[in-house]
């Protein structure tokens, strides 16, 4: 009896060692599709202030143009 008991409990050790083993290899996929996502959203951010100041720039040409046009007062 008690050597069935042991039994049950190494298998049942066995199946939560193999669901364990299973977690890890799943989280460290998860982990590098997660440094994937996070270096794709620091190239955005950099992309993003790019633009900014590019309309920064035509935002002061334009200011000057219309300065100059006397479209709006100096």
């Amino acid at each position: 009896m008690t050597e069935n008991i042991e039994n049950l409990i190494l298998e049942h050790l066995r199946v939560i060692r193999s669901d364990v083993g299973q977690i890890k290899e799943d989280l460290v996929i998860v982990k590098q599709r997660l440094t994937s996502v996070e270096a794709q959203i620091a190239h955005l951010h950099g992309d993003n202030a790019i633009v900014h100041t590019r309309i920064d720039g035509v935002e002061k040409r334009l200011d000057r143009i219309e300065r100059r046009l006397d479209l709006i007062p100096a």
